[in-house]
């Protein structure tokens, strides 16, 4: 064709066909977000309806990083109050299971040791410890939910992480993995929020993503037995996605003028052989037992050296390299943040210097005292930077001694642990060859405390009923500590749900133990006070012969609930014991009114009738 009779386009032509696609996107994206199409989960919500001065994290949110993935785990549901009190001092816990307290959750983990002691501690300030850790997740994952924890004005964050980088949810060699460029990884955080991504991941989704194996444990389905050479690319690519995302996550924090105080993590060396091998110069198996016999010829320098490279050479990478402490260390001294260091206390606290299973329950996650042992860590680190300051007359030995006798976790919470743990020893990766046990195979309940642990273990009851249910057997055997000492425990998980106060006082009440039902109620109350608290202060303080502070309940009660004869009833002899007979009158007309026939009410009348008289 003739170079002049070749047709010529509009000079607007070229740029309105580059930017025609994005706009039918544009307007796609508009489409959808009018009719809310596929809406985003929120990060917070409110616990139950009733609770909506409350919120926790909202296991929809975990569940959009697991997509496939079944038994998704969710945090201990740390709830906090949605308005922060202008007394508050809001503490966050990052991390993944070892944060989140496994095998000990809800109440085990290092932010229920903090959080108590610092009860104790501080007298100025309403202390809130929220643990958002999660199992199975990388930094990938606490780095997405970053902006929304700084929206909830924390005044410390506490940082402890590092294990998944590989395996967990969005790490290196992961099942939810799609890159191992954070940058893209980030992207592709931010653009799932877009409607039309939804929309066509939706139209996809029966199409190639990677699926997780059926059954197994949580790992093992995230993991696929990818296994990763110690210096290899996939090795380098998970500590480079760890310090791109622990600087990004202190940048943020810093920027947002929060204070955080980061951690080493720590892992079992002397009683965890690898789970994987390979030959040649990383022979993570030669080496361990190179460290058992250099351990066992009283040569403990060198078997802690040994120790630590065998864990480092594991090719099934479910304990983190020396190298991940490395970088923890590093991003603290480069932003200035405090440092505990878990890992040195384990190992002074720990035969030859060596951590092994007196301290640790498997391969990562502490036994109770040495959850006990970072909380204290990061408890001495808040009051040395001056985060917080101590009551006057505040003991540390006092506070531990105190925190040793009432730490709220009862025998019921070891047991389920003891399972927990005996339970994931019969999965990957620590039984690899395909056998399927369940706790029934090996361990026989002998007290009913026993069978409620497995239920809990086995997921077929929740770990509040199990406690609920052995509060019961002690309210029937007459056991008022057993009885108070559940229910203490689940109240300490859930603060905003009233029924358990009412339902621990009603029992108290039923054991004639007035007392220590009133000390419950004064706590129920000041937690947000409700016709049955109001109701029962109000009683109880009629028959002490405290009758101002019996009026003033009982017409607070009243004011929630005008229908229980019962209160208009003893509202009236709180009249009268002030003289009020006028009122003292009216409330048991009301109560009769309400009910004819309740007992001493038709009494009570023809008394005040003969007093006005």
């Amino acid at each position: 064709m003739n170079q002049q009779n070749k047709k010529k386009y509009p000079f607007y032509f070229y740029p309105v066909t580059i930017l025609l696609p994005f706009f039918i996107l544009f307007l796609l994206e508009l489409s959808l977000r009018i009719f809310n199409y596929a809406p985003d989960p929120p990060q917070w919500i409110s616990p139950a309806p009733g609770n909506e001065n409350w919120l926790y994290l909202n296991p929809d949110y975990i569940k959009t990083y697991f997509g496939d993935i079944g038994n998704v785990p969710t945090s201990i549901n740390d709830a906090f109050l949605k308005e922060k009190p202008a007394n508050g001092f809001r503490i966050f816990v990052l991390g993944e299971s070892s944060a989140a307290g496994f095998p000990y959750e809800p109440n085990g983990s290092f932010s229920r040791f903090l959080a108590q002691k610092l009860g104790y501690a501080v007298a100025d300030k309403k202390i809130e410890v929220i643990n958002v850790g999660i199992s199975a997740v990388s930094s990938y994952v606490i780095y997405d939910m970053i902006d929304g924890i700084i929206e909830q004005k924390p005044d410390l964050v506490l940082v402890y992480t590092g294990h998944n980088e590989y395996y967990g949810v969005l790490g290196v060699a992961s099942n939810r993995s799609f890159s191992k460029n954070p940058l893209f990884v980030k992207a592709m955080l931010k653009l799932r929020h877009l409607k039309t991504v939804k929309l066509i991941s939706g139209l996809f989704a029966g199409g190639e993503a990677p699926t997780a194996p059926a059954g197994g444990g949580l790992m093992e389905q995230l993991s696929s037995e990818s296994l990763i050479s110690y210096g290899s690319d996939d090795f380098k690519a998970g500590i480079q996605q760890f310090e791109n995302n622990l600087g990004a996550i202190s940048r943020k924090l810093s920027n947002a003028g929060v204070p955080v105080i980061l951690s080493t993590i720590v892992s079992n060396l002397k009683d965890q052989p690898p789970f994987e091998s390979e030959k040649g110069q990383y022979d993570a198996a030669g080496i361990f037992s190179e460290a058992q016999a250099s351990l066992n010829a009283g040569d403990s320098v060198k078997a802690l050296r040994l120790y630590k490279q065998a864990r480092d050479y594991d090719i099934l990478r479910f304990r983190a390299p020396e190298e991940i402490n490395g970088v923890i260390k590093k991003v603290a001294a480069e932003f200035n943040f405090p440092l505990i260091d878990p890992e040195k206390a384990f190992s002074a606290q720990s035969p030859s210097g060596i951590i092994g299973d007196e301290l640790m329950t498997d391969h990562l996650h502490p036994v109770l005292h040495g959850y006990k042992i970072i909380s204290g860590l990061f408890f001495d680190e808040i009051f040395k930077n001056k985060y917080l300051s101590a009551a006057a007359g505040f003991s540390p030995e006092k506070a531990e001694s105190v925190l040793a006798k009432d730490f709220l976790f009862t025998a019921l919470d070891s047991t389920i642990a003891r399972l927990r743990i005996a339970t994931i020893k019969k999965e990957y990766p620590f039984n690899r060859k395909g056998e399927q046990k369940t706790i029934s195979d090996f361990f026989t309940p002998k007290v009913y405390a026993d069978t409620l642990a497995m239920e809990v273990a086995s997921g077929a009851r929740t770990w509040a009923t199990a406690h609920i249910a052995l509060a019961e057997r002690y309210f029937l055997s007459g056991d008022i500590a057993g009885l108070t000492r559940e229910y203490e425990v689940v109240i300490a998980q859930y603060p905003f749900h009233k029924g358990f106060y009412n339902d621990l006082c009603f029992r108290l009440m039923k054991l004639q133990d007035y007392d220590l039902a009133y000390k419950y109620l004064e706590k129920s109350y000041l937690n947000g006070p409700d016709d049955f608290s109001t109701k029962w202060l109000g009683i109880i303080d009629l028959s002490r012969g405290e009758y101002s502070k019996a009026l003033k309940y009982l017409k607070e009660s009243v004011s929630y609930n005008g229908s229980d004869a019962q209160v208009w009833y003893n509202l009236s002899g709180a009249y009268l014991n002030h003289r009020m007979l006028s009122e003292a009158k009216g409330a048991i007309l009301e109560c009769l009114r309400l009910e004819p026939g309740f007992p001493g009410a038709r009494e009570l009348k023809i008394q005040l009738d003969g007093v006005q008289q």
